[in-house]
């Protein structure tokens, strides 16, 4: 599964990916919370995919499942109470 979604993310580099039923969240946040913000998502295991659009803008998509839309809001509201994230657009 991982290989197949690195192969994806080659890819599609850069640019919005919308497949089947996932949702797409462009954000922008502080560059040196991206680690942070990525680990947090991929602890809750099924939550979203995290890829880095640019490091030095601090820019990061991240693709959701629709069955996890509400719990990934609840988990990105509580992440802006600790850092600064801007959605810059939702597909």
């Amino acid at each position: 599964y991982y290989l197949v979604l690195m192969l994806m993310v080659r890819k599609f580099k850069h640019k919005p990916y919308t497949q089947g039923d996932n949702l797409v969240y462009r954000l922008r946040l502080p560059k040196e919370e991206i680690c942070y913000f990525n680990g947090t998502i991929e602890a809750y295991e099924g939550l979203g995919v995290v890829r880095t659009i640019d490091e030095k803008q601090g820019v990061v998509e991240v693709w959701v499942p629709v069955e996890q839309r509400e719990d990934f809001d609840s988990v990105l509201r509580a992440l802006q109470q600790e850092i600064e994230i801007e959605v810059l657009h939702r597909l």
